[in-house]
C-alpha cells in the first residue's frame, strides 16, 4: 500500500494486486525448531525438507513440504521465468 499512499492518505487503489505469498503453518514451523518462515529459496527449501521428512516419518502420508503453482497456466511461465533469471540466465525482452 506505500505504492498508492500520501502523506499516510492512500490515494489510489489498485485494481489487480499482483504479489507473491508464502502460506506456512506456525506450529509445523515450531515443532521442527524453526522460529520464523523463510527469508530465502535456500532457506525453504532446507525448512520444507526437514518438516516433510519428519511428517512422513511420523506416518503422515501424501505430506508435501511445500507446494507452488504449477499448472499450465500464465502463474507457471511466470514462476520459470523468475528461476531462470534468479539463477543467472537472460531473458531477452
Amino acid at each position: 500500500m506505500a505504492n498508492h499512499t500520501v502523506d499516510d492518505k492512500v490515494v489510489a487503489i489498485p485494481y489487480h494486486t499482483l504479489a507473491a505469498v508464502l502460506g506456512y503453518l506456525a506450529d509445523l514451523l515450531r515443532e521442527y525448531g524453526f522460529k520464523q518462515p523463510p527469508a530465502a529459496g535456500d532457506e525453504l527449501e532446507k525448512m520444507s525438507t526437514r518438516i516433510q521428512a519428519g511428517e512422513l516419518a511420523k506416518g503422515t502420508k501424501d505430506f508435501w513440504g511445500y507446494v507452488w503453482q504449477g499448472s499450465e497456466a500464465e502463474g507457471l511461465t511466470c514462476d520459470a521465468l523468475e528461476w531462470q533469471v534468479s539463477e543467472g540466465g537472460r531473458v531477452d525482452h
